[in-house]
Parts: structure tokens; sequence; C-alpha cells
């Protein structure tokens, strides 16, 4: 028997704890439904400071898979070229050039991949943040500006010359493969620029979410003193109304 707990239902706020347990009942006519309970067990969902915590860990390593796909995709744009002059120096294209144009489009194969998995840690970084806290407005639109970013990096037309270059491997025309070369650098300047794009917007999002977190952060420290304030001078007044 499997049963989804969906927490979200509850709109928990940072730190809020949930009990819970299952009773499930038979259905006995004759002698009477029998019931069995389920251990009570507990739901907490993370604090401000853990989420802040496990946003700063994302972030950084969001950051890091960005800065090695520019890396990447510059030494792709280097390995395309010296493919393109030495294919331009033969009169015939053989094995070694197949071999060499198999793995230059393994290496973009893998660049493609490395994308769509940071594209994905970013929509999951999103949504962690946005789960147990309410996220400003101007921070959710540079989120979903960014998570525009991403979508626009493989567009429908690369991966449409990826798909033409793979089909080539097996009849290696040398005309055809420099055409597709020259359009591959074009390409993969794009995907390099699109990729820097990202990570400097992604550092912008970075700092105003630091700067939203001190704010808040001074705010909870603030509602705190608040009723701390309360509270003592509610203990200062009671003598006087025993009185």
């Amino acid at each position: 028997y499997y049963y989804f707990f969906d927490a979200a239902q509850y709109n928990l706020l940072p730190g809020d704890k949930v009990e819970y347990y299952f009773e499930v009942f038979d259905n006995d006519g004759v002698n009477g439904a029998k019931a069995s309970k389920s251990r009570l067990m507990l739901f907490k969902a993370p604090s401000r400071d853990e989420i802040n915590e496990a946003t700063s860990r994302n972030n950084s390593e969001i950051k890091k898979d960005l800065e090695e796909s520019i890396s990447k995709a510059k030494q792709l744009q280097k390995d395309i070229n010296e493919l393109s002059k030495k294919i331009n120096d033969k009169k015939q294209l053989g094995y070694d050039e197949k071999k060499k144009l198999e793995d230059l489009l393994k290496k973009q194969q893998d660049l493609q991949n490395k994308i769509n998995e940071i594209k994905q840690e970013n929509q999951l970084n999103n949504k962690q943040q946005s789960e147990f806290s309410q996220t400003d407005e101007s921070i959710m639109e540079k989120q979903k500006q960014l998570e525009e970013l991403f979508e626009n990096v493989m567009t429908p037309e690369m991966k449409k010359l990826f798909d033409e270059l793979n089909k080539m491997l097996d009849k290696m025309d040398k005309n055809q493969v420099q055409e597709k070369l020259e359009e591959l650098k074009l390409t993969n300047k794009d995907i390099e620029k699109e990729l820097d794009r990202n990570l400097e917007a992604f550092k912008q999002l970075e700092v105003q979410q630091k700067m939203q977190n001190a704010i808040d952060k001074l705010q909870e420290l603030r509602d705190k003193e608040e009723a701390l304030n309360k509270e003592t001078e509610g203990k200062k007044e009671e003598p006087k109304e025993n009185k």
C-alpha cells in the first residue's frame, strides 16, 4: 500500500514541523472494521538558514559547471579549427579524419548534455528556494529570465546541424564536411556567448539573493526583538494588575 504525503498542501513556513501517522481499516462487515495505525512520523520544513545554505551550495555548483562548460566550448572551437585546416590540406578524407570528426561530435554532444544538466540543476534550485519561503518578485522575475536564457543556449537549428554532421560520417565528402564545420564554428561560438551571458546573469542573481537574504535576516531579528520587548513589558505590568 502506497500513499503520498504532500507537505505543500499545508503552506508550511521555514522551520515548521508536522507530525503525522497513517491509519487503515479493513472491510469486515460482520465483526466490524479493525484498524491498524502506523508509528508517529515527523516532517520538518527546512529553516531559513538551511534553505540559504543549500541555495549557496547549489549556486556554487551551477557556477562551477557553467565555467567548465565555457572552457569546454573554447577548447571545442580550437578542435574545430584544427580539423578544418587539416581537411583543407587533404585531397581525400580517410579514417583519421573520420575518427577526429567522431571525437569532435562526441565532445559536442557531451557539452550539450552538460548544458541540459545545468538547466535542470537551475530549475531544481529555484524550486527548492520557493518551496518553503516566499521569494521576492524581482528575484523570481530574474530566475524566470535566466531559465529562458538556458532554453536559448541549444536551438533547434544547432541540434539539426549536429544530426547532419553525424549522418555525414558515412560518406565523408570533403566539401560537405568543410561546409558543415564552418557552420559548426559559428554555432559553437554562439553557444560560448550564451554560456557567458548565462554566467553573468547568474552571478547578478546570486548577489541580489544574498542582499535579500541579509534584509530578511535583519527583519527576522527585528521581529524577534519586538516580540521579546512586548513579552518583557507584559511581565512588568502583571504585578500592578494584581494589587
